[in-house]
């Protein structure tokens, strides 16, 4: 009777300590669980008041002769703490901008078949810009650069109708740092068209002097 008693013991001392176990780790997933509800709570907060900012606008430079002229180039520009708190990540500038969305119009008499547009910081001499090529703008016609194009595609693996995982390409949102220009605050940027293509073959290429740098 007493070995029998023993061993109960042990038994129930080995269940009591897989409760508790499972009970600690219960309450860590929940402890997780709400601290991502709480992170998830701040990041949609964060996206809210940077959809709510005012356009602001870049500096536009190159823009007298270029047959590509650029209307305006529009940037979302919120202090350094909320894209933190956006995006997960820190930056040393008090105030950072996103890509820009930027439009153009054909002021030339030559359809437009490609062109290069920048934004630059002419100081640190650092550059971010879209190609596009295989295009078409005709005489007077505008043509929309939208903010993503200023991001490269994040390779996401994903699975498809059979189970198999395949890669595809996935353009991240503004809530990814991709999304936004952080080498320079936004008065010290410029944005610019550096090249043009035509449908007869010939360019136009910006002449670097005076801003143009």
């Amino acid at each position: 009777m007493t070995r029998l008693f023993i061993v109960n013991r042990k038994t129930i001392i080995a269940a009591c300590g897989l409760l508790l176990l499972l009970s600690a780790i219960a309450v860590a997933l929940n402890i997780k669980a709400i601290h991502q509800r709480a992170r998830d709570t701040a990041c949609e907060d964060a996206l809210k008041q940077v959809n709510d900012a005012p356009d602001q606008l870049l500096r536009v430079v190159g823009n007298e002769d270029c047959p590509l002229r650029i209307v305006d180039a529009k940037v979302k520009e919120v202090p350094g703490a909320l894209f933190t708190k956006l995006t997960g990540k820190t930056t040393d500038l008090a105030t950072i901008s996103s890509a820009p969305e930027v439009t153009l119009i054909n002021a030339s008499g030559q359809t437009i078949t490609g062109f290069l547009l920048v934004v630059r910081d002419p100081k640190l001499q650092k550059t971010r810009g879209v190609i596009q090529h295989d295009i078409s703008i005709r005489p007077g016609e505008t043509y929309l650069i939208s903010r993503d194009l200023f991001v490269t595609p994040d390779k996401v693996t994903m699975l498809d109708a059979k189970g198999q995982a395949q890669q595809t390409l996935v353009n991240p949102s503004i809530k990814s740092e991709k999304g936004w220009i952080e080498f320079a605050a936004r008065p010290d940027l410029v944005v610019t068209v550096a090249l043009v293509n035509f449908t007869d073959g010939s360019s136009w290429k910006i002449k670097e002097g005076g801003e143009v740098r």
